[in-house]
């Protein structure tokens, strides 16, 4: 689990009124975001900032300013939808540290997503790997897509059809605007 700086976040968020949102992914949220936007904007929230960038990882929204470019924004909340394109390295957890330290805000970290038998394999260890330390990582603001990602696939076994995507961005919705919990409440 992350320590003092992330707990304090989530301890301040059940005092501080979500109204700005900021969404980072890579290439599942090119279709998540779209699916996403309209739900948290009718519910009053404002999207302040909204970027997808197929085949990203971490290291390289960092790498293009993408703390800045959050900080310029100052979203309450940050929903991260990153992962299928990292490769952990020892250095992993530092990095995600470092990260949400920087960007100073509420975090809930999306995905990565599930993959079809068919998928890559080297693909499909790499997912489940991420999954894995940042479940232990993040804790609760960890948003595991593999329960809403397990069928409807493309061809690539990694990607999705619109019913995919839409059972996605239905359960990720459920989290991230919940009827009687912080943001940052239990797993599905």
């Amino acid at each position: 689990m992350l320590g003092g700086s992330f707990w304090l976040l989530w301890k301040r968020s059940r005092s501080v009124e979500i109204r700005r949102v900021a969404l980072v992914g890579d290439s599942h949220s090119q279709a998540l975001f779209p699916r996403l936007r309209p739900r948290l904007e009718a519910a009053g929230l404002e999207v302040v900032l909204q970027e997808s960038k197929p085949g990203w990882s971490l290291d390289r929204f960092v790498s293009d300013g993408v703390v800045g470019r959050l900080k310029a924004v100052r979203p309450d909340l940050l929903v991260v939808s990153l992962g299928g394109n990292d490769r952990p390295q020892e250095d992993y957890e530092t990095k995600i540290q470092a990260f949400l330290a920087a960007v100073d805000t509420l975090v809930v970290w999306n995905g990565p997503a599930d993959t079809s038998p068919i998928a890559d394999a080297t693909v499909a260890t790499a997912h489940d790997q991420v999954r894995n330390r940042l479940s232990t990582l993040l804790g609760p603001a960890f948003f595991d897509a593999y329960p809403w990602t397990d069928s409807g696939h493309r061809e690539d076994g990694v990607h999705f059809g619109s019913n995919g995507y839409d059972r996605w961005a239905q359960a990720l919705t459920g989290r991230l605007l919940p009827t009687s919990q912080p943001v940052l409440g239990s797993r599905p």
